[in-house]
């Protein structure tokens, strides 16, 4: 009776499926040694492969081309300052092109990267970045993410590094031992110093490995064109496609003034010392409103909380805290509230 009771009958699985299976796995096995053999070819195809001396003055040529058409893209295109950028935050990819690069421009995807075709990495919106970007433009495009769109990388592709190995994103444990000396002890915190750019944003950024992105179902058309003149390569905001077809582009959003002086104007107000900007944000309220010569109140209770060692609503931060962040930021606002209620 008790040998009965300890047995448990096996889930019954028709024939057919079993079938499906071992089809499926015989498949699987026979397509990876295809692959498998398909690479070992092309390296040995490689090892006896004779160049001929008009693929080195062509290869050489191109280079010399790249770097030319580099230095000219240097002294005629201005970068837009870091501060007028809609986001702090770029997401860039490095798209397929020719293997033979600039020994600069390799040097500058390898700073960035960017070492292998259709690998994306999160980067800071400075100066020096941009410039970066500026250089490797027909082999790179780049983008403003979302918070939206971080979350969704790093929660689907993301990886990590702990004593130079790579680990998938699935123990917060092992995320606290890598970067709990920076307070970030989970993958929310990783989310959250990465969106908002926040102190810590470069140890975070290189905590993740590049993302390994998959072949876009459109396929790429290999050309070292910008996108906004047709071709894969450079900014990608809709904004700089509508401009390259002719349309008027006017960049409107914090922390430009302009949106500032059109609600002034909206509300009928002619004097910006009749108005004041509330907000959370040191770099798009605050700073727009100094830029548009408003006062402006600096809730502390917002998205700066943490940075701020804030835990419960209401609490007060100190000054010192406060003016290291502002001075961070390059923001000051005229007053300063632990919380703000409508």
């Amino acid at each position: 009776m008790m040998a009965e009771e300890g047995t448990q009958q096996l889930p019954y699985v028709r024939e057919t499926v079993l079938k499906k299976r071992k089809v499926n796995e015989d498949w699987a096995i026979k397509n990876r040694e295809r692959k498998a053999a398909k690479r070992q070819r092309r390296r040995d195809d490689g090892k006896g492969a004779i160049k001929r001396p008009e693929d080195f003055v062509r290869e050489f040529r191109n280079k010399e081309l790249d770097f030319v058409r580099m230095r000219t893209r240097l002294k005629v295109r201005k970068l837009p300052p870091a501060e007028s950028l809609s986001s702090k935050l770029i997401f860039a990819i490095r798209i397929p092109c020719t293997t033979d690069l600039h020994p600069h421009m390799r040097k500058i995807l390898r700073k960035l990267r960017l070492t292998q075709v259709l690998t994306g990495v999160f980067l800071k919106a400075s100066e020096a970045t941009m410039k970066r970007l500026l250089v490797v433009e027909p082999f790179v495009t780049y983008g403003f993410p979302n918070l939206k769109n971080v979350k969704e990388l790093i929660y689907k592709k993301g990886r990590g590094f702990l004593d130079k190995e790579p680990f998938p994103l699935t123990s917060n444990d092992l995320i606290e031992k890598a970067l709990g000396e920076h307070g970030i002890i989970c993958l929310e915190d990783v989310v959250h110093e990465i969106a908002t750019v926040g102190p810590h944003f470069k140890e975070a950024s290189n905590f993740l490995m590049p993302f390994k992105l998959k072949c876009p179902e459109r396929r790429l058309q290999m050309k070292k064109k910008p996108y906004k003149d047709g071709g894969d390569s450079g900014n990608r905001t809709l904004a700089a496609k509508y401009e390259s077809l002719g349309g008027e582009v006017k960049w409107m959003g914090k922390p430009d003034k302009v949106i500032y002086t059109s609600a002034m104007s909206l509300a009928g107000v002619s004097n910006a010392h009749e108005c004041i900007t509330v907000g959370d944000s040191l770099h798009h309220d605050i700073k727009g409103a100094n830029a548009a010569r408003v006062a402006s109140a600096f809730i502390t209770g917002g998205i700066h909380a943490a940075e701020l060692g804030l835990d419960e609503i209401g609490e007060t931060a100190g000054d010192d805290a406060i003016d290291s962040l502002c001075l961070m930021h390059g923001s000051y606002p005229t007053y300063v509230l632990p919380s703000f209620t409508w």
